[in-house]
């Protein structure tokens, strides 16, 4: 049976590509690189391929995932 993906040890001090992006946020690689090209996640091209900064990815899910009290949140 084949091991999941999960995030490299050093994943919070290195750059990360949409793999490895997409295991941490138990996503589909297609999503995440869909979401940085929509803007809906920060990334840059380096190399002609996109990376991204784990810390800059948490707080853009933390921002679009957050539920408003006035819209019928918890």
């Amino acid at each position: 049976m084949k091991k999941p993906p999960t995030l490299p040890p050093d994943y919070r001090t290195r750059l990360l590509n949409t793999r490895e992006v997409a295991a941490g946020l138990l996503m589909k690689p297609s999503t995440v690189a869909r979401w940085a090209r929509q803007g809906k996640l920060p990334a840059f091209r380096l190399g002609g391929r996109l990376r991204y900064k784990w810390a800059e990815v948490e707080i853009a899910i933390a921002e679009k995932c957050r539920v408003s009290a006035s819209k019928g949140g918890v």
